[in-house]
């Protein structure tokens, strides 16, 4: 039940940042620190390489794409009203 309501919670997540709506950001961010603290209490883990390297690269991509949002000029893609 979880699961599913996190990957509702994702989808429209994902939806709304390709909108550029400003709800959208917070909750990614709101999703990205939650995965990382999820990470922390979840122990340690042993990858394959090639997973553990996904895994890096899609961490350092959410990071970049928070980033990218709340800085110019894309922050202002967010912040003007939609019809």
């Amino acid at each position: 039940m979880v699961s599913l309501v996190v990957l509702v919670i994702s989808i429209a997540t994902i939806i709304g940042m390709w909108r550029f709506r400003p709800w959208a950001r917070v909750l990614f961010v709101f999703g990205t620190g939650l995965g990382l603290l999820s990470q922390i209490f979840a122990g340690p883990t042993v990858l394959p390489g090639a997973a553990a390297f996904c895994f890096s690269v899609a961490e350092f991509t959410q990071g970049a794409t928070v980033a990218i949002a709340f800085l110019p000029p894309v922050s202002d893609l967010f912040s003007t009203p939609k019809v």
